[in-house]
């Protein structure tokens, strides 16, 4: 099954084909996160680009799974925003 991995100097995501399966997004799992991000890819950051790209690619032949490695940075695994977590309202480092 073909994949992609994308990282960089936080999060890993690791998105899996899922044939037949057209604009079905999934996530697997999470890890780093002790349970506190949504699996429902309409409720999660990762989920709801994902969803979103496969509509600007337009008529697709199948869905993705995902599996997100978070990387903890001050504690916080909220949303973060030009230096400020918008899931806590307090500054990120």
């Amino acid at each position: 099954m073909p994949c992609l991995r994308a990282q960089g100097g936080g999060d890993t995501v690791i998105a899996k084909v899922l044939p037949n399966q057209p604009g079905k997004v999934v996530i697997e799992k999470i890890e780093g996160d002790k349970g506190r991000l949504s699996l429902d890819p309409a409720k999660n950051c990762i989920g709801i680009a994902a969803t979103e790209t496969l509509k600007l690619i337009g008529q697709v032949s199948c869905g993705v799974s995902l599996t997100l490695h978070k990387v903890s940075t001050g504690g916080c695994t909220g949303g973060r925003t030009g230096g400020r977590c918008l899931h806590h309202s307090h500054p990120t480092f």
